[in-house]
């Protein structure tokens, strides 16, 4: 389904608008019911709005998860409180890894000059860290990928396992109860499935905006998280969830 619901979400976004009819035809295999249920995930995530016989897409929300130059704009005051309170947790003279994501980003701003060794799939993080001395950086190469500025692919992904990660500092684009941390691109989300596995432990840095909302692919389950730095407490749902796989909140 995971699959379904991204090639069907990326019909929409290049038509606006779509029928029930034309979605059915697109996938002959897969009943009404089944593409009824897809249409119903894309609308509760808020990427499309549900039409009598169909669906339009909802682009005032579009960008701030696709295309990096909004996303980073997007909760800029929580993402900066959230890489504030990570700082604690990078520690000098470690093996680190940063992913793409702008709340990461936050915290190669403010990361102080201080012998550390950074592996990072993030164009922008690069950037943000070539004027720090003693702070090495690795960018693992790969395809780029403009709309988001970062790395994937199987060079990337053969870079990180040439790396001993102490700790990867990830960010998420959703984060539910029963789908876990999620994102919306496989290539990112394979290489983030990878530095989960690689690293010893694993930090979340993740705003608020992104709670109960799931996206099509999966890279990482409550239980490979250590730690979940956020600006407001977890809903119940997450809460319970964190608690049963042990996972520090911090807020």
């Amino acid at each position: 389904m995971e699959k379904r619901a991204n090639i069907i979400y990326g019909y929409i976004k290049q038509n606006k608008t779509v029928t029930l009819r034309e979605l059915c035809a697109l996938f002959p295999d897969y009943n009404e019911m089944t593409i009824r249920r897809d249409l119903n995930l894309l609308a509760k995530n808020g990427y499309i709005r549900r039409t009598r016989g169909g669906a339009v897409l909802c682009e005032d929300v579009l960008p701030s998860d696709f295309e990096h130059s909004s996303r980073s704009s997007s909760a800029q005051a929580q993402k900066s409180k959230i890489a504030l309170l990570a700082l604690e947790y990078v520690e000098e003279a470690s093996s680190v890894y940063f992913d793409s994501g702008t709340t990461v980003q936050e915290l190669a701003k403010m990361l102080p000059d201080k012998p550390l060794f950074v592996t990072t799939n993030g164009v922008e993080t690069v950037n943000l860290l070539k004027q720090k001395e003693k702070v090495e950086v690795v960018l693992t190469g790969g395809t780029l990928n403009k709309a988001v500025a970062s790395m994937s692919g199987p060079i990337a992904l053969n870079a990180l396992e040439q790396i001993n990660i102490d700790t990867a500092f990830m960010g998420a684009a959703g984060f539910s109860a029963e789908h876990g941390f999620t994102n919306a691109l496989v290539n990112e989300c394979e290489l983030k499935r990878k530095a989960v596995s690689w690293a010893k432990h694993v930090v979340m840095l993740i705003d608020s905006t992104k709670f109960g909302k799931t996206l099509p692919y999966t890279f990482c389950m409550p239980e490979n998280v250590d730690v979940i730095i956020t600006d407001k407490p977890l809903p119940d749902e997450l809460a319970e969830a964190a608690k049963q796989a042990g996972i520090k909140v911090v807020y």
